[in-house]
C-alpha cells in the first residue's frame, strides 16, 4: 500500500490540485498521498479537491499536505 509523495513545489494553481488528483485516482483505499507544495493557494485548492473527491486532508506543516483515500 505504501505512501506516495507528490512533489508539486514550483507548480502554481491549478497544477498542484491537478497533480494531486491524478495521484489520488491511482491510490488504493486507505493510501496516503503526501503533496509537497509551495504555492500560496495550495491549501485552498487541496481543501476543495478533498471535498470534491470525498478525501481526508491533513495539513502536517506548511507546504506538506496529506490526502487519504
Amino acid at each position: 500500500m505504501g505512501e506516495v509523495v507528490v512533489d508539486a513545489r514550483g507548480l502554481r494553481c491549478p497544477l498542484v490540485a491537478l497533480t494531486a488528483k491524478r495521484a489520488m485516482k491511482k491510490a488504493t483505499r486507505g493510501q496516503r498521498v503526501t503533496v509537497l507544495a509551495d504555492d500560496k493557494d495550495a491549501a485552498m485548492d487541496l481543501t476543495a479537491l478533498a471535498a470534491t473527491m470525498e478525501l481526508k486532508l491533513e495539513i502536517e506543516e506548511i507546504g506538506r499536505f496529506v490526502l487519504i483515500k
